[in-house]
């Protein structure tokens, strides 16, 4: 029950909020006019982290399919 109880905060609650933080951070960020170096190295930075969340995504439907047989 405490598991299902903290799944449903977490879906609910935990999730939309990172989302708004990372928006709300994004339009910190364009309010303040922050310098073309560091935008490019944010922008290097997300590419990054979409390229590894990308492999582990794939990774784990790749890993899913090899155990179900």
């Amino acid at each position: 029950m405490l598991k299902g109880l903290a799944v449903e905060i977490g879906r609910n609650i935990a999730a939309p909020l990172g989302r708004r933080i990372g928006t709300a951070l994004a339009a910190y960020l364009l309010a303040q006019g922050i310098p073309q170096d560091l935008t490019d190295q944010v922008i290097v930075g997300l590419g990054v982290v979409g390229g590894l969340t990308f492999d582990v995504i794939s990774a784990y439907f790749a890993n899913r399919g090899r155990t179900s047989r």
